[in-house]
């Protein structure tokens, strides 16, 4: 994608917002063929949403700052950060923390990130 393209811009950013919501909207059906493999419901949503998250914040960032790794790296980094301190907090909110969930960030994030990182 060349610098300052408008018309890739919007396609890149379409496609890749188009992405986000297809793993929001469909990790439900995950979870559904996740119980065959016994993957708790909750892994899949942590994957699915940190994933979504990361192609989200990996779209935006990049458009506006022109910087492919720059703002791919930043996102990876910001979000699982997020995630585990979600998972610091959870005690304190009458849940329980499971370091798995962390796993579960670090694999939606990382995939999206390998996959935003080699098709754009």
């Amino acid at each position: 994608m060349r610098s300052g393209d408008t018309n890739s811009d919007f396609r890149f950013l379409g496609f890749s917002l188009l992405l986000s919501g297809f793993l929001i909207l469909f990790s439900g059906a995950r979870v559904e063929a996740a119980n065959q493999f016994n993957v708790p419901d909750d892994k899949v949503k942590h994957f699915s949403v940190s994933a979504a998250a990361q192609t989200t914040c990996s779209t935006v960032g990049r458009l506006m700052t022109k910087s492919k790794w720059g703002s791919t790296v930043t996102c990876f980094v910001s979000i699982n950060a997020a995630g585990a301190l979600k998972e610091l907090w959870d005690p304190y909110r009458g849940g329980t923390r499971d370091e798995t969930d962390i796993y579960a960030n670090l694999t939606g994030s990382g995939l999206s990130m390998l996959f935003i990182s080699v098709v754009f």
